[in-house]
């Protein structure tokens, strides 16, 4: 069975499972309920067949081919991809209810829908990925792409080590062919030959590897055209955090877009009314849990149950970012009076390893693996000096880690949770805790922030890199 089968089969089985889980969390939902002050308002609201059974996963599986992902190539688990098709697939099976039940009833419907599908589709299909990885074995060598690398040898030698020319991603790289008149040591041959080690090679595939000249590019096109290959191009040129281009047409000209103007501003908009939505939701919800935090805070050691920390901001403007008090209140005073401890301290960027730092109190250590200690950034996000999803709020003298870019750091409010929090927290440090942090915001949109907040639960479940 070839490779494309095979992505179908396991894509089609993955979607009918997610659909399951779906149709499971929402009967669960229905059976909790029940005898509960809230029972009749959830059996209303979520009544027996509101989605139309198996026609949902219908709806939802031939929404998500359309959407083309179930393509070849990293289209299937695109984010904005699968969340319209979530969208869409909730959308079709709720449109005869607009006419026989109350418009707020199947608003709520579609509402309450949308983004536990999108999360149960979206996860299934990163779980696909990560169940190829550990169990499937490499291609056969009848299915993969036999490829031909095009380009000056330095270039085409680094390509070469890329993930994505690999086996694991359906190529399997038979050499490259050098564009210089005098063809480098160890490849195939000069670009005057390619169509006959084209042949030769049995390949089907030709790679551009960074800039090559016009006369190159036709020489490619030809030998492609005569031998039946596709041409793909990896230009290094626009290899930058932040630029993902594409081909757009003008009047039959061809462009290669690298920043496509975004509705930036609306979508802050829309991302300022979601924080203040979901955190006051979370404060209300979370603050008996939070009064009992500043109990154990208090009875533990002296002082205040909370800390505000100086932090900067968007655009630079200062802010108090608060925090359960995780250490003594004298902890400023015993870090100064140890030279020692002191020098570890601006040393590892101004933080102490948990396990030598005694300024921590026991239940600040347990606040702190378990990220409990944040809670308190919830009123900054109400504030508007904060927000949920954002980069890592610093303190002044991190700014030098960012080497110029600092400004470019500041657009965006600093966050409670982000990039960095969900790659690794404290596991990952400077420069590549300043790499994350600024291609976060260099490519930041509302769905990058949704698929954020998905991954920061299990990474606080899991107290991946918590310090």
């Amino acid at each position: 069975m070839c490779r494309s089968a095979l992505r179908v089969c396991a894509l089609l089985i993955m979607d009918g499972a997610a659909f399951l889980l779906l149709r499971s969390v929402v009967r669960a939902l229905r059976l909790f309920a029940s005898g509960s002050t809230h029972a009749d308002f959830i059996h209303w609201l979520f009544a027996d067949g509101y989605l139309g059974g198996w026609q949902y996963a219908a709806a939802l599986i031939l929404v998500l081919i359309s959407r083309g992902t179930y393509g070849s190539g990293d289209a299937r688990r695109d984010p904005g991809r699968v969340l319209a098709a979530c969208a869409l697939a909730t959308a079709l099976p709720l449109w005869a209810s607009l006419w026989t039940q109350p418009i707020l009833q199947t608003a709520g419907q579609y509402i309450l829908t949308v983004p536990p599908a999108f999360a149960i589709v979206f996860a299934f299909r990163l779980l696909l990925d990560q169940l190829i990885v550990r169990f499937a074995p490499h291609p056969g060598a009848g299915t993969l792409s036999r490829a031909i690398l095009v380009g000056h040898a330095g270039e085409c030698i680094d390509m070469r080590g890329r993930r994505a020319l690999t086996e694991r991603g359906g190529i399997d790289v038979l050499g490259f062919v050098d564009v210089q008149p005098q063809a480098a040591r160890g490849s195939l041959g000069t670009i005057d030959a390619l169509e006959a080690l084209l042949l030769e090679h049995r390949a089907d595939t030709l790679i551009l590897c960074g800039p090559v000249d016009d006369n190159a590019v036709l020489n490619v096109m030809r030998a492609a055209r005569t031998t039946e290959c596709q041409v793909l191009t990896a230009a290094r040129r626009f290899e930058l955090a932040g630029i993902v281009p594409s081909i757009v047409w003008r009047r039959g000209q061809p462009f290669i877009m690298l920043r496509r103007v975004g509705l930036r501003w609306q979508q802050l908009v829309l991302k300022r009314i979601l924080d203040i939505a979901l955190s006051i939701t979370a404060l209300v919800i979370l603050s008996p849990l939070m009064l009992l935090i500043a109990a154990a805070v208090r009875l533990e050691s002296r002082g205040p149950a909370f800390f505000k920390q100086r932090r900067v901001g968007r655009h630079g403007q200062a802010f108090g970012c608060f925090k359960f008090r995780s250490m003594y209140t004298d902890a400023e005073r015993r870090l100064r009076e140890d030279p020692q401890l002191y020098r570890l301290y601006v040393e590892n960027d101004f933080k102490l390893p948990e396990d030598v730092d005694t300024r921590i109190t026991r239940v600040g250590r347990f606040l702190r693996r378990t990220s409990l200690d944040e809670l308190p950034q919830l009123w900054n996000v109400v504030k508007g000096e904060m927000s949920l999803v954002g980069p890592r709020p610093i303190v002044p003298d991190e700014i030098r880690h960012y080497n110029g870019e600092a400004s470019l750091l500041l657009t965006l409010k600093p966050g409670i949770t982000g990039a960095w929090q969900v790659s690794g927290r404290s596991t990952l440090q400077y420069p590549e805790r300043a790499t994350v942090e600024l291609e976060y915001v260099e490519q930041w949109s509302l769905m990058s922030d949704l698929w954020i907040l998905i991954q920061t639960i299990p990474a606080v479940l899991t107290r991946r890199g918590a310090h």
